[in-house]
């Protein structure tokens, strides 16, 4: 369900496994499962936190277009740890 996905998803960020954080993102999508804001909070953290460990600037950008496809693409809205994920 969500909350699983989304807790896979947070677990790659904490490992800084983007590709598979966003492996999941992508299953849970192709499955038909809801995207929630943690869902997506978890996949922006997980972008955004590679970039700053690895000064990356393409991973802060795609964590900004995700932000964005979040607002636009779900009408989802973000919450204070998406907001936190980016500073």
């Amino acid at each position: 369900d969500a909350i699983t996905f989304s807790s896979l998803i947070d677990a790659c960020a904490q490992l800084g496994d983007v590709e598979r954080a966003s492996r999941w993102f992508d299953e849970m999508q192709r499955l038909g499962l809801q995207l929630t804001v943690r869902t997506w909070s978890a996949l922006i953290n997980a972008r955004a936190k590679r970039g700053k460990a690895t000064r990356d600037q393409r991973q802060i950008v795609e964590a900004e277009r995700l932000l964005e496809s979040m607002l636009k693409e779900d009408g989802i809205e973000p919450n204070e740890i998406t907001f936190n994920s980016l500073i």
